[in-house]
């Protein structure tokens, strides 16, 4: 089923109590209810130059995070970076690095994201709300667009880190328009354990919901 619209999706993330975050035009973060529904900001931007991208939920389902970039400020002098949010306080975020990347949370208590080519981990406080240490290098290298700071890297409910070395992209921006396909759903051993008949026009974005029944996906509407 249709949710809403969500013209040049920026990454969503299906969180606890069926709420999906998305990147709405590249401008703010948005949630909607994963029954459909009327879709809220969850992200304020400071000037017309900045975009929020990729978020990502956080375990109590409240808090997420987000990339935040402002496309007309220099690098060293900006407050660009990765950031905390909150579904229930719609504001410009906190700002817990300063690295142009997304961001996952493993637990007990890393923001995963990527410095330099090379996956990080630092470690987070939840009830500070702040990264409480010197980031650590996982000693992988790790794929990540160079136009959209998107890291190449996804964390299963076990825990389980999947990444996307270089030099593939993170995303192929030589072709960023949808692609026909039918979605599946793979097996461990390759198999296809479900799948939707039919094929259909998808983009590049997808997550799958808490229950594991479920996925949001992008499709272009022409």
């Amino acid at each position: 089923s249709t949710l809403c619209p969500a013209p040049e999706f920026g990454g969503g993330a299906w969180g606890p109590g069926d709420v999906i975050l998305y990147s709405q035009h590249e401008t703010t973060i948005m949630q909607v209810p994963a029954g459909g529904g009327a879709p809220s900001a969850v992200t304020t931007r400071s000037g017309d130059d900045w975009v929020h991208m990729w978020p990502g939920v956080l375990p109590d389902g409240r808090r997420f995070l987000f990339t935040a970039k402002q496309w007309t400020g220099v690098t060293e002098s900006s407050q660009q970076g990765i950031y905390l949010g909150w579904r229930d306080r719609p504001s410009g975020g906190k700002r817990l690095l300063p690295d142009l990347s997304s961001a996952v949370y493993a637990e007990p208590g890393y923001l995963i994201f990527s410095r330099g080519g090379r996956l990080m981990a630092a470690p987070f406080d939840s009830t500070r709300e702040e990264v409480s240490g010197d980031p650590v290098d996982l000693d992988e290298p790790v794929a990540r667009g160079l136009s959209f700071f998107n890291t190449a890297v996804s964390l299963s409910r076990a825990g389980i880190l999947a990444l996307r070395p270089p030099p593939a992209p993170s995303v192929d921006l030589s072709n960023l328009g949808a692609f026909e396909g039918e979605f599946r759903l793979m097996a461990r051993d390759g198999s296809v354990a479900a799948r939707v008949p039919g094929s259909h026009p998808f983009t590049f974005y997808m997550d799958a919901a808490p229950d594991g029944r479920r996925a949001a996906v992008s499709l272009q509407d022409d």
